[in-house]
């Protein structure tokens, strides 16, 4: 048997069909060529400011060892074929590479992809001085996620088990028990993402009309396994399958955007000092500056995110980490950032003046004009200067998260601070799975 890895992409749109669906199917045809899996499949989630992204930019890899490679991998490539949606726009790239044969430039795109524009040329270079294959339909744009996913160094990693809805019921509303997966957030801290205790809103599915039922993200597969089975629901599923993932790593924001480029689309993260207040905008928005190797960045909070009721107590001279992605300049619009989270490292002092109080009679004096000095007008007492007060802040130092309702893909939810898993793979547990009619 030959070990190999395939990783593919852009195989989806809006409308419909998903990556990790196609993994599903990919799966479990190689699962009957008698194919032994190496690890669980990788499902890695790119940088999500990037603007023809689908949903959740995310990329898959397989890795196995097989007999008779160059079938199975001709097999793979008409399977991306026939399932990709092409005709909706979907621009699907399949990398195929033998042996162990990642090379350092390849898992240098794959970081790159995490957090800036990588162009198609730079990913198929890399791929054919390594020694890989590469496939793509439309632009190709989805060989730098395959390659990516491959390549991929999980110093962080969770994983997600996601359910497959039977090709009957495409389109039709899931119907998932609100109250099971209420019950489910038992398992919380170690699953995460799962249920917005604020509005009640379910998170684990999606709305729209492809493949995936649910999907629940957690530490480790085992307590996926035991997540999964508390959600009740009506609908006959096809199967799921396990994904190691580097979903709620916050590895995106890795990276220190430099405030006298401000690449459009990049991820990351911006140290600096606020020059200019916030202000809420018209929707509810809110946007400040601040100053950074000396340059004003304009950072906008909007308002599905929550941040805006939570940062309103910032001032001018607040020094703040603030993380997000890039926003492309447009004609109503400068180059921005979009922010995710903000880290609010140290307060500036809230200063305020008023008219000194007189120490004999105990009341406010009175000024006698501009320039001029103060005196009570009870006893004639004067002062030269006015009365500083140092105020209470409204806002404390710390960190303040985006809603959960609007957390990224990657997105390091609090719980998840300072925790770090590197996920072995398991094979004789039930990480695939086709359910019996």
């Amino acid at each position: 048997m030959q070990e190999m890895y395939v990783g593919f992409d852009d195989t989806d749109s809006t409308r419909g069909m998903c990556t990790t669906f196609l993994a599903y199917i990919i799966t479990e045809n190689l699962l009957k060529r008698g194919v032994r899996f190496l690890e669980y499949p990788r499902l890695v989630r790119l940088n999500p400011n990037v603007p023809w992204k689908t949903r959740g930019n995310g990329a898959v890899a397989l890795h196995f060892a097989a007999d008779n490679a160059d079938r199975v991998q001709q097999q793979i490539t008409d399977m991306i074929g026939v399932y990709s949606d092409l005709q909706n726009g979907a621009n699907p790239g399949a990398v195929f590479l033998r042996g162990n044969s990642i090379t350092p430039r390849m898992k240098r795109l794959s970081r790159d992809a995490l957090h800036k524009v990588v162009e198609i040329s730079d990913a198929c270079d890399i791929i054919r001085d390594g020694g890989g294959d590469a496939f793509s339909l439309g632009t190709g744009r989805g060989v730098i996620g395959a390659l990516a996913a491959i390549a991929y160094d999980f110093r962080d990693s969770t994983a997600e088990i996601i359910t497959y809805r039977s090709d009957a019921n495409l389109g039709v509303p899931r119907q998932i028990k609100p109250d099971s997966v209420r019950v489910m957030q038992k398992t919380f801290p170690d699953t995460f993402n799962s249920y917005d205790d604020g509005s009640g809103q379910v998170l684990i599915a999606p709305r729209g009309p492809d493949p995936v039922f649910y999907g629940i993200r957690g530490e480790n597969p085992g307590i996926l396994y035991r997540a999964s089975s508390m959600i009740m629901h009506t609908e006959r599923l096809r199967g799921h399958m396990m994904f190691c993932t580097n979903q709620g790593t916050g590895d995106h924001l890795q990276h220190t955007i430099k405030a006298r480029m401000m690449e459009p689309y990049s991820s990351g993260v911006v140290d600096g000092v606020i020059s200019i207040e916030p202000q809420i905008m018209p929707g509810g928005h809110m946007c400040f500056s601040i100053k950074s190797e000396g340059h004003s960045i304009p950072c906008w909070a909007y308002r599905p995110t929550r941040l805006p009721q939570k940062l309103s107590g910032l001032m001018r001279g607040d020094h703040v980490i603030v993380s997000g992605g890039v926003r492309g300049e447009s004609e109503d619009y400068s180059r921005a950032i979009n922010i995710e989270k903000v880290h609010v490292q140290r307060l500036a002092p809230h200063i305020t003046y008023k008219n000194p109080h007189c120490s004999r009679c105990n009341k406010s004096m009175k000024s006698k004009g501009r320039g001029q000095h103060f005196w009570c007008v009870r006893c004639g007492s004067t002062a030269e200067h006015r009365q500083q007060i140092c105020m209470p802040r409204t806002i404390s130092e710390g960190i303040y998260n985006a809603a959960v309702t609007a957390h990224r893909h990657l997105t390091r939810p609090p719980q998840r601070y300072n925790r770090v898993n590197h996920i072995t793979f398991e094979p004789d547990t039930d990480w695939f799975a086709v359910y019996k009619d």
